[in-house]
């Protein structure tokens, strides 16, 4: 609840400001915020009953989907083409419908990736403080805005670490762990570089499987 908010206010203040696609980050913001908002509602349960049993798993799950399903319809509504998924050595995929399909499966993936992810050593902050810098670079040319959007992110990890790395005494919690891996798919799937999230998340994925 300290560093996500900082992320999103500097990095939604900055596209607008700067006129950097300030659209694109907007919808990243939210649904990060929606994802941590939902982490924070867990964590709440958590220490209000002082168990760890937060939210229900279905429970969880259907909201992540629901967000997923309605930033997809956003995405599609807003870029018709982005249907299209975008690989290396310029293929072109159309995949139509079951984009929708993807979009969704990715929000709740990556978020719950991370979420596996967070240990008591900083490793979901600094693994994703990695993450979200290699996409920058990937996407810096196309999508200004959200490449500021990651940096923003990227830094606020950093900044957590420097306040909880090795010996750490917290837990991130689903609050930011989940928030996190929401910015990831959303910067993934606005700029249609799935291929390049696929990537930079491999360490999030090897963590699931």
């Amino acid at each position: 609840i300290f560093f996500v908010p900082v992320a999103l206010v500097l990095s939604l203040a900055w596209a607008w400001i700067q006129d950097a696609q300030p659209i694109e980050v907007t919808a990243a913001v939210l649904l990060t915020a929606i994802l941590g908002f939902l982490g924070w509602l867990d964590d709440w349960q958590v220490l209000r009953k002082k168990s760890n049993k937060g939210l229900s798993a279905r429970l969880r799950l259907a909201i992540e989907l629901c967000s997923g399903a309605v930033f997809t319809l956003w995405l599609i509504t807003t870029d018709p083409d982005i249907s299209t998924l975008a690989l290396p050595f310029g293929l072109m995929i159309p995949i139509g419908i079951l984009f929708l399909f993807l979009a969704i499966f990715v929000v709740a993936a990556e978020s719950n990736a991370v979420n596996l992810t967070d240990g008591m050593d900083g490793l979901a902050a600094g693994t994703t403080a990695i993450a979200l810098f290699g996409l920058a670079q990937v996407i810096a040319p196309a999508h200004p805005g959200l490449m500021m959007f990651c940096a923003c992110v990227s830094g606020s990890c950093v900044g957590f670490l420097t306040h909880n790395h090795n010996p750490a005494r917290v837990f991130m919690g689903d609050t930011g762990s989940l928030a996190l891996g929401g910015a990831l798919a959303a910067v993934g799937l606005i700029s249609n570089s799935l291929w390049a999230l696929l990537i930079v998340s491999g360490l999030f994925l090897v963590e699931s499987l």
